[in-house]
């Protein structure tokens, strides 16, 4: 792994760890809205569930009692067509037993031909009433078919209360027709019946005709029996099925409901179980929000974890970094120390090796510096040293130009990529540089104004592992400085 990657690699980490915590924060989420959407689902797939089997039990409930009655209207029947209506007295005691005997049956009723009515299970008969306008009396004078005719809801002539009607045709000895046999069922039984489940607040359980006529319900019976839902959504969405699953807004209160919807066998009825679709979800939604918040709140603490975790990596890294540079770096000056001159030198040595480039080296030395010291004190040769390598820096404008202490008051340049003409002039323009600084030094051999000396050298490297070879640049280089020096200081003299 080369340098430059290897300081990638820690940088990386906090990248990294936040991507992590992402992808973890993300899985979770994800888990949980699954979750969620499943626990949605078998919530309202129970609640079919139950409307499903409670419409069933409801259709039978309600077969039940209308086949009840029909076996007593054809006893009736069979009693009238044997031995006529008389004696009434006996007949109306034969009718109030049978309703005794039944708790579903609210009453019996026997109608002659012209609708006049001949005897019933009430205690007392009203005087004059008549029963030909009633639909199911016309039904059986018009059709002779032997069956029971289950009529609209109607409302009873004796009390006002809404009745579900049940009838059959009996005949004379010459086979004519002699009258209606009724037995009536008060809505409200069924409504009680239904009233017994459990739907919640805003279930609902209803029976209906198949002309889309309410013939009871729970709750709200009163107000709702007679009323006709023909024209309705819901209603032309289960016309013409035996039995099924169905969410709807209802047409009476306006509440979405989930429901199962079933055929009465034997009978042109079907069965309505509906409960309240925010009643199903309550509990759902309750767990769902102490879930939710739940994940929230680790989703959250995991993004403050991991937030705080790239933070603290990043922290170590940029101490690693500043500890890394620090040991990289000339405290003096701020250049690059002798550990680091030697492994940019080492690095570009081998990419200009590879890339079949030059490489330039400038060993730079302070004239007279030790009677610099002597005459201005310590303090000032460092600040003359700051000076001095300040302006080396300014001079190294390429990115891969490298400035260094070398040790002491000498300084290097690295210089990758030049040819012989450029590193003259760079070597000069390092020369100059310092001269413009002006900084005051009497004891000087070469003026008034502290100055350098400069050796250059310059090879291409065939070996990107040829550590003598790098050595003798520098050897090149000190040589050149050498030559510099003897040939009386402040000038740049170029190996040989």
């Amino acid at each position: 792994m080369t340098d430059r990657s290897q300081r990638q690699a820690p940088r990386l980490l906090p990248i990294l760890l936040q991507a992590f915590v992402l992808a973890v924060c993300l899985a979770f989420v994800a888990t949980e809205a699954w979750r969620l959407a499943d626990s949605h689902r078998q919530a309202e797939a129970g609640a079919e569930q139950d409307m499903s089997n409670l419409a069933k039990s409801v259709s039978r409930q309600a077969a039940d009692s209308l086949l009840l009655a029909d076996g007593v209207l054809t006893g009736v029947v069979d009693r009238l067509e044997t031995f006529g209506v008389q004696p009434v007295g006996e007949l109306n005691a034969f009718l109030a037993e049978e309703v005794e005997r039944s708790s579903r049956i609210r009453g019996l009723f026997v109608y002659g031909a012209d609708g006049r009515w001949l005897a019933s299970s009430l205690r007392t008969m009203p005087a004059g009433q008549n029963n030909q306008d009633r639909l199911y009396f016309r039904h059986h004078q018009r059709f002779d078919d032997g069956r029971s005719y289950l009529g609209p809801p109607i409302q009873s002539r004796s009390d006002g209360r809404w009745i579900i009607t049940l009838s059959r045709r009996y005949e004379d000895a010459d086979g004519r027709f002699a009258g209606v046999v009724l037995a009536s069922i008060e809505a409200q039984y069924f409504a009680d019946f239904y009233a017994d489940f459990d739907l919640g607040h805003q279930g609902v359980i209803a029976l209906v005709g198949q002309d889309g006529v309410i013939y009871a319900r729970s709750p709200d019976n009163e107000g709702n029996v007679g009323r006709s839902l023909a024209a309705t959504d819901l209603f032309r969405r289960i016309r013409g099925h035996h039995d099924g699953l169905l969410a709807y807004r209802s047409p009476v209160d306006q509440i979405e409901r989930l429901s199962s919807f079933r055929r009465v066998d034997g009978f042109p009825l079907m069965v309505i179980a509906a409960e309240s679709r925010n009643e199903v979800l309550a509990a759902w939604r309750k767990a769902a929000w102490v879930h939710g918040t739940l994940t929230l709140v680790s989703v959250l603490l995991c993004v403050v974890l991991g937030t705080w975790l790239a933070r603290q990596l990043r922290l170590r890294e940029l101490a690693e970094s500043r500890m890394a540079q620090l040991a990289r770096t000339d405290s003096l000056t701020g250049l690059a120390n002798r550990r680091a001159f030697e492994e940019v030198l080492e690095n570009e040595w081998a990419r200009a090796a590879r890339q079949g480039t030059s490489i330039g080296l400038l060993m730079i030395d302070v004239d007279d510096f030790k009677s610099f010291n002597d005459t201005y004190g310590h303090q000032a040769g460092d600040l003359c040293l700051k000076r001095v390598a300040e302006a080396v820096r300014q001079c190294a404008r390429r990115p891969a130009d490298t400035p260094a202490r070398y040790g002491g008051e000498e300084m290097a340049l690295i210089l990758p990529g030049i040819d012989l003409q450029g590193l003259g002039e760079m070597a000069e323009s390092v020369r100059l540089a310092v001269l413009a600084l002006a900084v005051p030094h009497m004891e000087s051999r070469t003026g008034r104004f502290l100055s350098v000396s400069i050796g250059a050298s310059l090879t291409h490297p065939r070996s990107r592992e040829d550590a003598e070879a790098r050595d003798q640049l520098i050897r090149a280089a000190d040589d050149a400085l050498y030559d510099a020096k003897a040939a009386g200081r402040n000038r740049v003299a170029l190996a040989r």
